[in-house]
């Protein structure tokens, strides 16, 4: 996650799933505690293109303001009010409330390829920021993970280099193991249909984890994404009617629910 994309659409998107799962809209009074995991890298780590930086922000204006508002509109007018003032940050996000009024987050900057530490030196190095964003988020309901990419690929193992832009499964067993819901975060690539790559991530998270339930919903506006869910047992019922709610509301044109055949 990184701040010069903060308030554009796929940070409504996420954040509007992120509410709805928690209970964040109305009066529901089953309200879900957040926790948050920003996997922000070092700004002088990342390679800016001015002409693409935070450019998905259409959305809010007026041409498109009835396609979006209405899915969730304290949500849209907090983005709108953070785009607006120029300062797009994800600690605007935090402020602003929309998470929760209990959310915790940690923000801490993912750690990068330092200087002649290579290896084992550099997995050690992240393995600490884990640790450290595990203890950041205990006693929350639901864990999101909002790494840059996604889920790790074989080609970035903890140890590499590139490992920032990634969550790891290994960062995924410890909340599951003391019994908090996780959501993820991950970007489709052109490497296969977006179903097809949702299916053998929903297949390979149940194989490893052995979730009560688990699904993923596909975001359909700016880059390809998809958010894994997995549910511990307490959380199974509420997670999964909300998931269902979602799609006859006015998120339905923009959200897709994928599940593995049982």
């Amino acid at each position: 996650m990184q701040d010069r994309y903060t308030g554009d659409v796929g940070d409504y998107g996420k954040y509007g799933l992120l509410r709805q799962l928690c209970g964040l809209r109305g009066d529901d009074v089953e309200q879900l505690r957040l926790g948050v995991v920003w996997y922000r890298p070092e700004p002088a780590t990342v390679k800016s293109d001015p002409s693409n930086d935070g450019k998905h922000i259409a959305y809010l204006c007026p041409e498109q303001e009835p396609r979006f508002r209405l899915c969730d509109s304290t949500l849209y007018e907090a983005l709108r009010e953070i785009v607006k003032s120029g300062d797009r940050r994800v600690k605007r996000v935090e402020q602003a409330g929309v998470l929760g009024p209990d959310a915790l987050f940690y923000d801490a900057y993912v750690p990068g390829p330092v200087a002649g530490a290579q290896g084992e030196p550099r997995a050690a190095e992240r393995r600490r920021w884990g640790a450290d964003a595990r203890r950041a988020v205990e006693g929350c309901d639901l864990v999101f993970l909002d790494p840059d990419n996604g889920l790790e690929p074989k080609s970035a193992p903890i140890r590499s280099a590139r490992a920032t832009k990634y969550a790891y499964l290994e960062e995924v067993a410890p909340l599951i193991e003391r019994g908090q819901s996780v959501v993820i975060y991950h970007h489709l690539s052109r490497n296969g249909t977006h179903a097809n790559q949702i299916d053998r991530w929903l297949k390979r998270l149940r194989e490893e984890f052995n979730p009560a339930d688990i699904f993923a919903l596909r975001y359909r506006r700016g880059t390809a994404r998809a958010f894994f869910v997995l549910a511990n047992k307490r959380h199974t019922p509420i997670l999964r009617k909300r998931a269902d709610a979602l799609l006859p509301s006015p998120w339905r044109e923009h959200f897709e629910f994928h599940e593995l055949a049982t």
